[in-house]
């Protein structure tokens, strides 16, 4: 089966939108792990909204928007290891969130337009965490990330058991107890 092209990818995200409420469970749980593999093999979508539509249990609703005007910008020069080229040029940013007074730094890349983009991004993440705290997204992941570890842990746990079950009864069938034999078949009880 061949790749799907961009715009049926695209089509059948609109007939997802268009009748997802009139889908039964059954089939809407089908689009939507259809969707979402056709996604994930194609990067059609930048990581960050492609995150977005995953359709994880994860409420967006509270997550910040960043206004333009609440923002102070200033580029610094970095530091680290690169030496002369990361040193001379001025393309850390750091923005500060005016009406907490929130600050990030970033500093990833040597492109200011990337660590410009990333700065919003951990300044988003941060101020989503000041304001919202157990119901921030960070935290929301979080929880999701620990209940998936533990159904992990618990699926391990019963799968170890089944085999140390399968052992013993194995080894139960291999040596019947009571009955003691040399190689002749005689019975030494």
């Amino acid at each position: 089966m061949s790749a799907p092209s961009t715009a049926q990818v695209l089509q059948l995200y609109r007939h997802l939108l268009r009748y997802g409420q009139t889908l039964q469970l059954t089939d809407r749980l089908y689009f939507y792990r259809r969707v979402r593999g056709e996604f994930e093999r194609s990067r059609l979508v930048e990581e960050e909204q492609r995150r977005r539509f995953l359709f994880e249990g994860i409420d967006w609703s509270r997550f910040p928007q960043l206004d333009e005007r609440e923002l102070e910008e200033r580029f610094v020069r970095g530091g680290g290891p690169g030496g002369q080229s990361v040193n001379k040029t001025a393309n850390c940013v750091s923005l500060k969130h005016v009406p907490t007074g929130l600050v990030v730094k970033c500093h990833e890349s040597r492109s200011l337009e990337v660590n410009r983009r990333q700065a919003r991004h951990l300044l988003a993440e941060r101020l989503d965490r000041a304001l919202n705290g157990d119901a921030s997204v960070a935290a929301q992941r979080e929880r999701e990330e620990q209940q998936r570890r533990q159904r992990g842990d618990l699926q391990r746990r019963r799968r170890r058991d089944r085999k140390d079950q399968w052992r013993r009864q194995r080894s139960a069938e291999a040596s019947p107890e009571g009955a003691h034999s040399d190689r002749t078949g005689v019975d030494n009880t």
